[in-house]
């Protein structure tokens, strides 16, 4: 088995970074209606329904759903979300982002301080000829990506992003968010280095049957994603690397925490080896993710 690098680690990260205690999340029907009216709306307390760990309010055609576990924050104007119009996307990647941040200044949902713009995303439908050699393809929206920053420090994960939507007229449409507040600072801790970091990595794919390709390799806080509850955020190096072993290949994810005593579970197919990192608060949660799968594509 070999491994390749497309994406290495920085070389230089801090020494000491803190870790820090995660607010408790509140998903009730009184703090929806306020999240809703900071949107812009009523929130009049009166259309509320319940469905797993979700709680939502609509009203009129919009919808929005906090999470119970995270805290994650969905937001929809449910005729205009993700549907297809005869009027294309026009506005440019810096208009986009201004209506964005606009819109995140006004609703006050995430700190627009600690947000940095990650990318511009569009959903695009494409027409072609019974011949299939005369192809149209035609914007739909915008989907303005926010990532988190901590201490000057990007949040990787599923978590610690918020996503903007915008339709042709430039109107935000919806609005996805994974943002935990913070409660307070919990202790400093000692980082690893890069390089070991990089030898705990080897060490856990070392039994994989095929060719390991690391395709991002990156250090920062690591937020899990919107179904799972996560009680501290701490620094990590996380791989995203594809094994290939003849035809076959497939994805994944390795989260390594950076600080000599962890605090909790990150995600990954372990947590850490026998000796490699002191632990200070076992987690007793499992964690599992779901894929959505859509026609359209955002690129």
């Amino acid at each position: 088995m070999s491994i390749k690098y497309k994406s290495k680690l920085p070389t230089k990260v801090p020494g000491t970074l803190p870790v820090y205690r995660l607010s408790t999340p509140i998903s009730t029907p009184v703090h929806v209606a306020k999240v809703s009216k900071g949107l812009g709306l009523e929130g009049s307390l009166r259309d509320f329904s319940l469905s797993g760990d979700w709680t939502s309010y609509r009203e009129g055609r919009y919808s929005v759903s906090v999470h119970r576990r995270s805290g994650a924050l969905h937001y929809r104007h449910r005729d205009k979300y993700g549907l297809e119009v005869d009027e294309e996307y026009k506005l440019s990647k810096k208009q986009s982002q201004r209506v964005a941040e606009d819109f995140l200044k006004r609703t006050k949902i995430v700190p627009v301080k600690q947000a940095s713009l990650l990318r511009v995303t569009h959903l695009r439908s494409g027409t072609a000829d019974t011949s299939g050699k005369h192809l149209t393809e035609k914007l739909l929206d915008a989907g303005v990506i926010f990532r988190r920053m901590v201490d000057g420090i990007q949040v990787e994960g599923p978590g610690g992003f918020a996503m903007v939507n915008i339709d042709p007229a430039g109107e935000v449409v919806g609005l996805q968010s994974v943002w935990r507040l913070i409660s307070r600072e919990e202790a400093r801790v000692k980082i690893i280095p890069p390089s070991q970091a990089v030898e705990i990595f080897e060490r856990r794919v070392a039994g994989l049957l095929g060719d390991t390709t690391v395709t991002s390799a990156s250090f920062g806080y690591f937020e899990q994603g919107e179904l799972e509850r996560q009680i501290y955020l701490e620094p990590a190096y996380v791989f995203i690397y594809v094994v290939r072993n003849g035809r076959v290949s497939h994805k994944s994810i390795e989260v390594i925490a950076a600080g000599e005593i962890t605090f909790a579970q990150l995600k990954g197919r372990k947590r850490f080896g026998s000796n490699e990192q002191l632990k200070r608060e076992p987690s007793r949660e499992r964690t599992t993710e779901k894929r959505s799968k859509s026609d359209k594509k955002r690129k």
